[in-house]
Parts: structure tokens; sequence; C-alpha cells
């Protein structure tokens, strides 16, 4: 978890608008630029193959290619998804930091303290993520009533 907030506030200080503005800009350039090439080639593959076969050849041949590339672009798609997500391996920065806090707080209020934060840590490294945030929403409910007190 807390390998987690490491990391997105890592993304969090790297992040450049401007730089993904411009990235998208581009993006959508070439989007377009590739749009027109495929309109503009495929009006050539038809006009080749009406002037030697006939149009309905020359569309059935038209639709055959944009179905063949519709099938392979679905077939990857699926073979995409059924791989396993890999988790990436966490780094090894924010475990140091946690034996750390694990040991301030042991010198600080004893050795109980730092047992109960290092088993809920491992129950949440185990947990998913809406278990982790049920658990919060309850723990707040439980603080705010305490407080009322």
């Amino acid at each position: 978890m807390i390998s987690g907030l490491y990391r997105l506030i890592v993304a969090a200080a790297d992040w450049r608008p401007r730089d993904t503005l411009v990235g998208i800009a581009i993006a959508a350039i070439v989007a377009v630029f590739a749009t027109v090439s495929v309109g503009f080639a495929t009006v050539a593959a038809y006009l080749h193959f009406e002037s030697t076969s006939g149009p309905v050849v020359a569309s059935l041949v038209i639709s055959a290619a944009y179905a063949a590339a519709a099938t392979a672009g679905i077939c990857g798609l699926l073979l995409r998804r059924r791989r396993p997500l890999r988790r990436d391996v966490p780094d090894q920065a924010p475990t140091a930091q946690l034996e750390a806090v694990l040991q301030s707080i042991a010198a600080a209020n004893g050795a109980q303290d730092a047992a109960s934060l290092a088993s809920a840590l491992s129950m949440g490294r185990d947990m998913s993520s809406m278990e982790r945030l049920a658990v919060a929403l309850v723990s707040g409910f439980f603080a705010g009533r305490k407080l009322d007190r």
C-alpha cells in the first residue's frame, strides 16, 4: 500500500501537463492522417479492382480485406486480455522507509505498537482495494463515533 502511494506521488511529481497535451495533439494529428491514408488506399484499391474485375468483385475484395483486418484485431485483443496481468515488482525504497517508521515507533511507544502496525500492514497487502476501502469506511465510522464521546 505504501509503495503504491509512493509510486503515485512520484508519478504526480513527474507529470508535465504541457508535454501531455502536446503528445495528445500529435497523436490526434497522426490518427487523422492515418484515417485519410486508409480512405485514399481504399478508393485506390477499389478503382484498381473495378477496372480489372468489375464493381462487385472490387467491393467483395475490399470488404474481405477489412473483415480480415477486423478479425485480426479482435483476435489480438482477446489474446491480450487472456494474458495474466503482471504486477510490477515494488521498489525497495518504500520497504526501507517502512522499516525506519517501525523502528521509530518501537523506540517511542514500545514493541507492541510496532508489532500491531506491522501486522496491519501485512494484512493490508493481502486485501483487495475494495476490501481496504470497506475497512477504511468502517474504521472512519467507529473513529467518528469515538469523537462524539
